[in-house]
């Protein structure tokens, strides 16, 4: 694996992985909430524009990956 990444490559997704999990780390130990339902409403702080946004951005990364298998499935009955 390393002959075909070289090492740095190696490397620096093993940096990558170290500083994503010490991220994880630091942010799980200052929590103050314990609940699912402050993760997934975000504490009910979001404000409406901020929501409107994450709805949006939702949408649009869902949007390309489900009409590019409808693109080829179209274009391969026609022949």
């Amino acid at each position: 694996m390393t002959d075909s990444l070289g090492g740095g490559a190696v490397v620096a997704v093993g940096l990558y992985l170290t500083a994503i999990l010490g991220v994880g780390y630091a942010a799980r130990r200052r929590r103050t909430g314990e609940s699912l339902a402050d993760f997934y409403l975000a504490g009910r702080q979001l404000t409406g524009p901020v929501l409107l946004l994450t709805l949006y951005a939702t949408s649009t990364a869902a949007t390309p990956s489900s009409a590019i298998p409808a693109r080829r499935t179209a274009s391969a009955s026609r022949g």
